[in-house]
């Protein structure tokens, strides 16, 4: 049935009404499916104090929906079918533009757009970022998840413990893999950052777990690229830097790993450090076949060292020290596995020692010394090898002695060796030869100066016998081969001279002073050359038989 009401057009039919125009009513109330046809102005629901859309469910109680305009705000509800009870759901601002969505009682906004921050809060109205998740609970956790739910999907979540969470979680900003159970990643309230561990120790803490047991895990990589081809020096690097006096970072040193050869892949390990206000230079590197220069770029040997090296001990006791040892075992250093060692020792506050150790009978033992005197002590440690009648050894004195001493066998050997003859041991005094020791097939010559170009004021008329009658030979005995046992018995009665006697004689055959003592009271002994005395011997056999050829001549 079609007609007007009011001036407008209405159809009325057995499913319904349909009006063309505005239609001004206290209240419309439709049961069943309503289609509005808005012209321009749209649909409008006006109302003195709030303007309500409300959507009703017949077939089921207590779920109804209000969509109305309250204070300028757009409020969207739920209620009861009485409407005794209300429940905010969403509320736009008309005047700020900023959107709540409402927890589950209605009262307060948990997911929150601020329109003039452009901000989105989550258990916030203040966002200060422009997302910004909030849970005020200290027990509680802020989270955000992602998850893949396909196959094999993961799930991961990025989250804040309260103070009072876990300890895994409490005041930790965390990335959680939801699906292995375990945090990957954390960052503490002392801005440590723990990658594999949730309790990091240092500013970075890196950590993995392998069923690995007897080899090193990778728990970290640092990679270098470059869009061009790389080259010889091309590598990736690890720097440090610190605030120096004025706040300013500067860098400190790099360790770069580098390649050598780009075209076969050797590489070498650098350490660069910075002096004083210099650039960074090289300082140590292992090379690709393990050798490590130190101050040197080009090691030769397994270790290379351009500088001094020092070793220390921090031990003040005496024979402390440490030391260089040399083995070819793997099982560690200890006595009875090393070959040799070479020991830096402390003697007392101002002296020291070097002490050097080979293996001896299955272990290492002291064969040589250098003291803090000079003093090179081979087989012992004893510096009077000249006065014991029992040491074993060779001292060459930082003073120039060389004392040998042994018992029971050669004390000293010298070897020409090879078809020549010649010198074997050579005496100069203040940098001239004064005499030697030569071998000539199977002799030996002992050897005094004796070249006419060294001599001046030669005299061949000079009286012998009368000299010659002067010397006092003796026999005696030596008061030493009393007590022990020599290359001669004991009390054996020997020819010689008293060497002062001598001395009277013949001065340059003698040696030292006539009773002469050290700053001690000790003696010190006279010595002859009696080969000295051979001038004096041919000269007067040379008057005897003058004498006894003017006699026969006579």
């Amino acid at each position: 049935m079609a007609g007007y009401i009011g001036g407008k057009a209405v159809n009325l039919s057995t499913s319904g009404a349909d009006i063309s125009g505005t239609v001004t009513a206290d209240g419309l109330t439709v049961s069943g499916d309503a289609v509005f046809t808005p012209d321009n102005d749209g649909v409008r629901i006006t109302g003195a104090n709030y303007a309500t859309l409300r959507l009703e469910e017949n077939d089921t109680t207590d779920v109804n929906t209000s969509i109305f305009n309250s204070g300028g705000d757009f409020v969207i509800t739920t209620s009861s079918d009485d409407r005794s009870s209300t429940t905010d759901r969403i509320r736009l601002d008309h005047a700020t533009g900023d959107i709540s969505f409402y927890e589950d009682t209605g009262t307060t906004p948990k997911f929150f757009w601020d329109a003039s921050a452009e901000s989105l809060g989550i258990g916030t109205t203040s966002p200060t970022a422009l997302v910004d998740i909030s849970k005020s609970g200290t027990g509680d956790y802020s989270t955000f998840r992602l998850s893949n739910t396909g196959a094999s999907g993961r799930k991961y979540e990025l989250g804040l413990g309260g103070n009072t969470a876990a300890a895994d979680y409490a005041n930790k900003l965390y990335f959680r893999d939801s699906t292995a159970g375990s945090n990957r990643m954390v960052i503490d309230s002392s801005g440590r950052v723990g990658i594999g561990t949730s309790s990091p120790a240092f500013p970075l803490d890196l950590s993995t777990n392998s069923s690995t047991t007897n080899d090193a895990v990778v728990v970290a990589r640092i990679s270098a690229n470059t869009t061009g081809t790389a080259a010889n020096n091309f590598g990736a690097a690890l720097n440090f830097s610190g605030e120096d006096a004025s706040g300013s970072l500067r860098d400190l040193a790099t360790i770069n790993a580098i390649y050598t050869n780009a075209t076969n892949r050797s590489s070498a390990l650098t350490f660069k450090t910075r002096e004083n206000l210099g650039a960074l230079t090289e300082r140590m590197r292992i090379d690709s076949s393990g050798s490590v220069g130190i101050g040197t770029d080009s090691p030769s040997e397994s270790l290379t060292n351009r500088g001094n090296i020092l070793i220390e001990t921090n031990s003040t006791s005496a024979d402390s020290g440490n030391g260089l040892f040399w083995q070819s075992t793997t099982s560690g250093w200890s006595t009875s596995t090393a070959h040799a060692a070479i020991y830096g020792k402390r003697t007392d506050a101002s002296n020291g020692y070097l002490r050097f150790d080979t293996r001896q009978s299955g272990t290492t033992q002291e064969a040589m010394r250098i003291d803090s005197s000079g003093n090179v002590l081979v087989g012992t440690t004893d510096t009077t090898l000249y006065n014991n009648s029992t040491g074993t050894g060779t001292k060459l004195g930082g003073d120039g002695r060389l004392d040998v001493s042994r018992s029971a066998d050669t004390v000293a050997t010298f070897n020409r060796t090879g078809s020549s003859d010649g010198e074997v041991i050579r005496i100069v005094s203040s940098g001239t030869t004064v005499g030697n020791i030569t071998v000539s097939g199977s002799n030996t010559a002992y050897n005094t100066s004796s070249d006419y170009r060294l001599k001046e004021n030669v005299d061949y008329t000079w009286d012998a016998t009368t000299r010659l009658k002067q010397l006092k030979p003796a026999r005696f005995n030596f008061i030493s081969d009393a007590d022990t046992l020599s290359s001669l018995a004991p009390n054996v009665t020997v020819d010689g001279f008293l060497a002062h006697e001598a001395q009277a004689v013949v001065p340059e055959a003698v040696t030292g002073t006539h009773n002469e003592v050290d700053d001690e009271g000790n003696a010190v002994m006279q010595g002859i050359d009696q080969s000295k005395l051979v001038p004096l011997l041919v000269k007067t056999i040379q008057e005897l038989e003058a004498r006894i050829t003017a006699l026969e001549n006579a």
